[in-house]
């Protein structure tokens, strides 16, 4: 049950959530270079030392189920999801969906666009129309933010740490502190991979983490309105960063047939209408409102949806077998890639069986990293496959402990939303991706599993140290409620009104141009990095890298990439935007940082690079003189 903590308690939470906000702030602000840099790095990338690390100091911090504890817990939490956002920063690392640690880049930059697009007026590409729920979600972040790249990135970290930190708790009250322990590795080795990029895996661990601890204080209270706010909250994280959607009526069937009684019925498809109808209704009204015509809803499906219809060969193998498609612009793209696999599937219908059946042995396909639980392992093979092992054992034993042992028959709704899992994998295949990615949302309801058998061997072998308590002694719980809410408004309330706030602005620059091309753009410092010759004695960490650095990072990206960025060199600094005249998207190269004006109107004047970058980012364009318009 959810209580109502007293008036010197209120102050108490409100004094604790300030000072963790503020500390996680500060350590994406510090730049100390001995102890503090190599720890922020290893916490973003380390699993050997940081990992075993975070589970004891966890396990030290719950050890009893105090409201001092839980608070300990929420900034311990904060601190940990800093300390990696802060590693990304200070390493500069080139990862798949950004570049120097800062620039979106590959579906990252294609959203980052649409966010702006949006706040300016513009309605989204075709490729913010797949995933629309994000799309318009991280516009709103960028508006309130004044598109400061830093400051999203550091509020979207911000709420999948709390998001976690809820989830971990209602583990703790469920099975105690050495399997919420346990819980928390699981769930922040797979989260700090989203952190850093604007990907709409953020808000799909969100959302998920939410109607996870909706879901677990239901078990506790049988309250409607937290299975109301589990539904809702899952039914948005699915759509959002589209995943396993039947996991949610897999989920809601567990519950019916647990409780056994007729008016649960009724009960489960009230909220399932509800849950879904609240979630469809904004899905086609800012679909109308901001896609363009033509647009395809979820059209990345047709890449898969061709793969698995040619025996599983991958969601690239479309431009392998038909690089015409390539060269086709949306939804002519989309339509045709449904057509070739509708017809591999008549000229071959075993191949579409043979995609299916594919799919299932990758669930614990190590050497590939992929399955269930790839995203947890170390820096080589031997600690990655000792994890994997370990993680996949309990994970096995959970499906027994789960069905055999009568005091865990509450938590059997976890194995009917497995099944749920189970039957989808066709849908969103392991042979498209690594570490999970599709399956973010879903990722608690899978962790829980392998934590239900730690909790039972612990059990079994008298070394628990507790086995949970739920008294309501949770630090903060109407923080819970409010937090979900404002994340769920955020998604399907706020859009509507940020884009009547937002119309389209009238501006001519390009004719005061005497040579080259013009553009109007708003740019930000804090959504740029600048290359430092080197000869510059310069410890590396955002916004500042040496060139070599750079160079060497960027490698970590395809060779179209590195072409790309060819004709870059210090002291350019770089930025991305859109034009506001056309809302055409631009990677900005100016020839030093200091030109980089915050929140300011500039008509700048320069000549695009002749490398075509735009189906990967954006197009480079060198600024060669500026005017401040506004």
């Amino acid at each position: 049950m959810i209580t109502i903590p007293s008036p010197r308690r209120n102050w108490q939470n409100l004094a604790i959530m300030v000072i963790a906000i503020a500390i996680f702030f500060l350590i994406l602000h510090l730049r100390i270079p001995i102890i503090f840099r190599p720890m922020i790095i290893q916490m973003r990338y380390g699993f050997t030392i940081p990992i075993p690390l975070l589970f004891i100091l966890m396990t030290v911090i719950l050890l009893k189920q105090q409201w001092k504890n839980s608070a300990g817990a929420f900034l311990f939490i904060l601190s940990a999801f800093a300390m990696a956002l802060a590693g990304l920063w200070a390493s500069g690392h080139t990862e798949g969906q950004v570049i120097n640690g800062i620039l979106p880049d590959s579906d990252a930059a294609f959203y980052y666009f649409d966010g702006l697009r949006y706040i300016n007026g513009f309605q989204f590409s075709f490729f913010g129309a797949r995933r629309i729920f994000f799309s318009a979600f991280l516009g709103v972040i960028l508006k309130v933010t004044n598109g400061n790249i830093q400051l999203t990135l550091a509020i979207l970290t911000l709420l999948v740490s709390i998001a976690c930190y809820f989830a971990t708790i209602s583990v703790r009250e469920h099975f105690g502190t050495i399997p919420a322990a346990l819980f928390f590795v699981l769930l922040f080795s797979f989260a700090r991979l989203a952190v850093g990029k604007l990907m709409s895996e953020n808000l799909g661990i969100i959302l998920g983490c939410f109607s996870f601890t909706f879901f677990m204080k239901y078990l506790s209270t049988r309250k409607v309105f937290s299975l109301l706010m589990a539904s809702v909250s899952l039914v948005l994280g699915l759509i959002t960063r589209a995943g396993p959607l039947i996991l949610f009526p897999f989920l809601m069937l567990g519950l019916l047939i647990f409780e056994k009684r007729k008016a649960a019925l009724y009960k489960m498809l009230i909220i399932s209408i509800i849950a879904m109808s609240i979630v469809v209704l904004s899905f086609v009204c800012l679909s109308n409102l901001l896609s363009p015509e033509g647009s395809i809803p979820f059209a990345n499906f047709a890449h898969s949806f061709y793969g698995i219809a040619n025996g599983g060969s991958g969601w690239t193998s479309i431009y392998n077998d038909h690089p015409e498609v390539e060269s086709m612009q949306e939804p002519a793209r989309t339509n045709a890639i449904f057509s070739y696999a509708i017809q591999a599937i008549k000229q071959n219908p075993q191949n579409l069986l043979s995609g299916i059946v594919a799919q299932y042995p990758q669930i614990i396909n190590f050497p590939d990293h992929k399955g269930f639980f790839s995203f947890f392992g170390g820096e080589n093979d031997l600690v990655f496959y000792i994890a994997q092992t370990m993680v996949f054992a309990l994970f096995f034993y959970s499906i027994f402990a789960v069905i055999k042992k009568e005091n865990l028959k509450p938590y059997r709704i976890f194995l009917y939303g497995l099944v749920g899992i189970l039957v989808t994998i066709p849908l969103f295949p392991f042979s498209d991706f690594k570490e999970m990615r599709v399956y973010a949302t879903a990722i608690p309801f899978i962790i829980i599993l392998p934590t239900i058998a730690f909790f039972a061997l612990l059990k079994d072998f008298h070394l628990a140290v507790d086995e949970g308590e739920r008294n309501g002694n949770t630090f903060s719980s109407p923080f819970l409620i409010t937090l979900d809410l404002l994340v769920i408004c955020t998604t399907l309330l706020f859009p509507f009104i940020v884009w009547k706030l937002s119309p389209i602005q009238s501006y001519s620059f390009e004719q005061s141009c005497q040579q080259g091309a013009g553009l109007v753009v708003k740019v930000n410092r804090a959504s740029s990095f600048a290359l430092l010759k080197e000869s510059q004695i310069y410890l590396d960490w955002l916004p500042f890298y040496h060139e070599s650095q750079f160079r060497q990072n960027l490698h970590n990206l395809n060779y179209q990439t590195v072409q790309a960025f060819e004709n870059v060199h210090a002291p350019d600094a770089i930025t991305s935007t859109i034009d506001l005249i056309s809302g055409n998207a631009v990677v900005l190269v100016f020839r030093d940082y200091q030109e980089i004006r915050n929140g300011v109107i500039l008509g700048v004047c320069g000549t695009w690079d002749d490398f075509d970058f735009a189906s990967k980012n954006a197009n480079l364009f060198f600024v060669e003189n500026f005017l401040v318009l506004e």
